[in-house]
């Protein structure tokens, strides 16, 4: 007799697949165990769900395999934990090596009567979690994928579209990438602070989703989320935001395309060592709040380089960039359209903006700049924004090696600023005017601002 050695069917446990009777046993009965390899052939399922998966786990699903979940609870489809454990695992300990791959999944029969949000996976504490080709639409009010203290997974070439909200709903991310903690994960624990690490986000399509993928909880873990990567994704008609990540270490966002957001486009929040590049925003505030195309606020030591941003007529963002309470992030070689209110909006001291740095400086302060490296001695340019006072504008000689030097090319209006070496306080120069100044002991340039009010001075390094 010859063994078979292909994967277990779904059939042999007695699934109906008939889109009227109930699954859920058969599918239990099918990934009992774990350590196998399951097949779900095409057909009509009717899933009241969870379906629970253990480690070492392949599921392949036939595209035409058409998954309905209807359930009365918010109850999830495929999960790898038991439901209502609270100390199932800690770490990423639980069961891992798992492979979901194809299938069509959909839940707009499921309108749940309590507070329950449905999900088509929820992974927690676990290795190894790999989606592919899964297509999900008309989910309603929760997160199709939820990846909760993961170490090495992906979602790749997947389609998400058509998720269903009610009035108020508000971060209903498709993706959502988070920590282990009571209030964000309930379903089951333990609750130990574990974070996600190695998150690869590739190759999908978000489609009327609120936004692609994110980590929004307010509560921060520590350490923060690390190597969250997402990029090549197509992102369109977005009720909020393209992307949101927040509290994440070293991620990654590129090569997407950002066409339709209600709100902004690309957010990150406390993030640090991240790398935006190379992502075309279009047509982000629809829903007109004077939000920015991209943001970073509170982050530090970012690089967004090369992305395209462009306005559709009618749908403008305030500032194409914006960054605001973080340090040390650049900005190089970035395309965009002018918003209702600039290119960019960069208030951080330590910022670079393509050599370009800018503050909204108040009266009788100061702001001390490191010239770019190599950038020693130069020409400067100073522009001004401000609707009360005249605008002082100008390039100047530099040098902060050596010997120091401040002068003057030239500058307009000649009356409104002023020339010297040294630190500056504050209050060192003449009220009513701005002084600006070369710093051998700092190696810095400073900005002083006495005209009476604050004023947002853009500064660029010309070489």
């Amino acid at each position: 007799m010859r063994a078979f050695t292909g994967p277990e069917d779904i059939r042999w446990y007695g699934a109906a697949i008939d889109g009227i009777n109930d699954d859920t046993d058969a599918g239990n009965a099918l990934l009992f165990g774990g350590n196998k390899h399951v097949y779900f052939p095409p057909g009509e399922y009717l899933i009241i769900g969870p379906l629970r998966v253990y480690e070492n786990t392949v599921i392949d699903l036939h595209p035409d395999a058409h998954i309905t979940l209807t359930t009365t609870d918010g109850t999830s489809l495929f999960v790898n934990g038991e439901v209502g454990n609270d100390s199932y695992a800690t770490g990423y300990d639980g069961d891992g090596n798992i492979w979901i791959r194809g299938g069509t999944f959909d839940c707009t029969t499921n309108r749940s009567t309590g507070s329950g949000q449905a999900a088509f996976v929820q992974m927690a504490h676990a290795e190894n979690i790999f989606i592919e080709g899964m297509v999900c639409k008309s989910l309603w009010s929760g997160h199709f994928i939820e990846l909760n203290a993961i170490k090495h997974g992906s979602v790749r070439n997947c389609v998400f579209s058509g998720q269903v909200l009610d009035t108020g709903d508000s971060g209903r991310d498709a993706i959502n990438i988070d920590f282990s903690y009571e209030v964000g994960f309930p379903l089951f624990g333990g609750w130990d602070g574990t974070v996600c690490d190695d998150i690869l986000i590739e190759g999908n399509l978000f489609d009327g989703v609120q936004t692609s993928a994110s980590s929004h909880g307010s509560t921060e873990p520590t350490p923060h989320q690390k190597n969250i990567k997402i990029v090549n994704n197509t992102i369109r008609n977005i009720g909020e935001f393209g992307i949101w990540g927040r509290y994440w270490d070293r991620p990654i966002i590129s090569g997407n395309t950002i066409h339709g957001c209600g709100l902004q486009g690309i957010v990150l929040d406390t993030c640090e060592r991240a790398v935006v590049s190379g992502n075309s925003i279009r047509k982000v505030n629809q829903d007109n709040a004077a939000t920015h195309a991209l943001q970073l606020q509170t982050c530090t030591n970012c690089s967004v380089i090369g992305n395209n941003i462009s306005t559709d007529t009618g749908n403008f963002y305030a500032y194409a960039l914006r960054a605001f309470s973080g340090s040390g992030n650049i900005f190089e070689h970035n395309r965009s359209d002018k918003g209702s209110s600039g290119y960019a909006n960069i208030t951080e001291d330590t910022t670079q903006v393509d050599r370009r740095f800018s503050k909204d400086l108040g009266d009788d302060a100061v702001w001390s700049i490191t010239p770019p490296r190599g950038l020693g001695q130069g020409v400067v340019r100073i522009v001004c924004e401000s609707t009360s006072n005249p605008t002082v504008r100008g390039e100047f000689f530099y040098r902060v090696v050596s010997s120091a030097a401040m002068t003057a090319m030239w500058k307009a209006p000649s009356a409104t600023s002023a020339e010297t070496t040294g630190a500056l306080t504050g209050t060192t120069g003449t009220d009513g005017i701005m002084t600006v100044s070369a710093d051998v002991t700092s190696g810095k340039i400073y900005i002083e601002n006495r005209r009476g009010s604050s004023v947002i001075v853009n500064v660029e390094f010309m070489g």
